[in-house]
């Protein structure tokens, strides 16, 4: 497999499945997962601690290509 770091929601002690699947199709490739939430602790950030959504990408196909240097992707909205 290209992907060696992931993260694992069975490991999680603080990820909430919503029970809801997502799947995206891009020009080339694509993922599905579920959505859910967890808790990121920021350490210099305002609260320390938050509550975010997430989609948990749980199979692809063609998303994830050998060479490229990152595990995964991250979206964030404000």
């Amino acid at each position: 497999p290209f992907i060696t770091h992931y993260f694992n929601t069975k490991l999680s002690s603080t990820y909430h499945s919503s029970g809801r699947p997502v799947g995206v199709k891009y020009t080339q490739g694509n993922w599905e997962g579920e959505l859910g939430i967890d808790v990121v602790s920021i350490p210099k950030g305002p609260n320390g601690t938050i509550t975010i959504n997430i989609a948990a990408i749980l199979s692809s196909d063609g998303f994830f290509l050998p060479g490229i240097n990152w595990q995964g992707i991250l979206g964030l909205a404000y």
